[in-house]
């Protein structure tokens, strides 16, 4: 077997139940928030991780929707998670986030740096009518 390449990925198709997971969210800027928004809306219980977050971030941990951690990634982050995002805008630490999910064996998507994926994520239209 030659070596693998993400330009080489054929991925299969499936849709997870996420209701009472803990996903983790490395970052907590508008890419992250996003993200972050998604997974609540897929039932996931959130944990972000950043020194800083944008104002929708803020706002969600102030509701009490997701769990903040004010300070950078720590590989023991990931332990109790289903599944980790990384959307740091660091290339260094999104490596590290995603090196720790493959050594622990749990699904990991960088934002945006498909080679630093072992999961993509499609994008969605809710509430739209098609003819």
């Amino acid at each position: 077997m030659g070596e693998i390449h993400a330009s080489d990925a054929v991925f299969y198709p499936v849709f997870l139940d996420l209701r009472g997971r803990r996903c983790l969210v490395v970052g907590a800027g508008n890419v992250a928030a996003r993200k972050a928004q998604s997974l609540l809306e897929a039932g996931a219980m959130v944990r972000v991780v950043s020194p800083e977050a944008c104002e929708q971030v803020q706002e969600l941990y102030a509701a009490g929707r997701l769990e903040w951690e004010r300070r950078g990634f720590e590989e023991t982050d990931l332990e109790g998670c289903y599944l980790v995002i990384g959307a740091t805008g660091n290339p260094a630490v999104n490596r590290r986030v995603f090196d720790a999910a493959e050594r622990a064996g749990m699904p990991a998507n960088i934002v945006d740096v498909p080679e630093l994926c072992n999961f993509i994520v499609p994008s969605c239209c809710a509430g739209a009518i098609f003819r």
